[in-house]
């Protein structure tokens, strides 16, 4: 548990020095800066460098198991749409380039954290910035 205490302080740290420094030089319209960067970074490597964490467990197993992109799209039953064949297909692919789940946390760690802190940073004031990094 202190470790998700001592992540939640650097990810608030970070979009607070984020939120002062485009302040202080009159960038609030600024999207990335230094701050905002090494944050996502940060991020990136906290969530795709992940060895156990609620349901790490199951998305090993599952990567595990999955087979490689042209075994995918050539079973039917694959793209019944209530069994999420985009997942499905997406976790082939990289299944397909990898055998290494660590790969597959990376990229799914790159691109959802480039989106949401472009998200937020985005549809946030300025001056909410460092407080909405917080609720994240």
């Amino acid at each position: 548990m202190i470790q998700a205490f001592i992540i939640l302080g650097i990810v608030t740290l970070l979009s607070y020095l984020s939120q002062r420094h485009q302040q202080e030089n009159g960038m609030e319209n600024m999207r990335w800066d230094i701050y905002l960067i090494i944050l996502t970074i940060f991020l990136i490597l906290m969530f795709g460098l992940r060895k156990s964490y609620n349901d790490t467990i199951n998305y090993r197993r599952g990567y595990k198991l999955s087979v490689d992109i042209t075994t995918f799209l050539s079973e039917r039953s694959n793209f019944d749409i209530f069994s999420n064949p985009l997942f499905y297909a997406f976790q082939s692919l990289i299944r397909t380039m990898t055998n290494n789940y660590t790969y597959f946390f990376l990229i799914c760690a790159c691109y959802i954290n480039i989106l949401n802190v472009s998200f937020i940073k985005k549809n946030t004031e300025i001056r909410n910035f460092a407080f909405s990094m917080f609720i994240y």
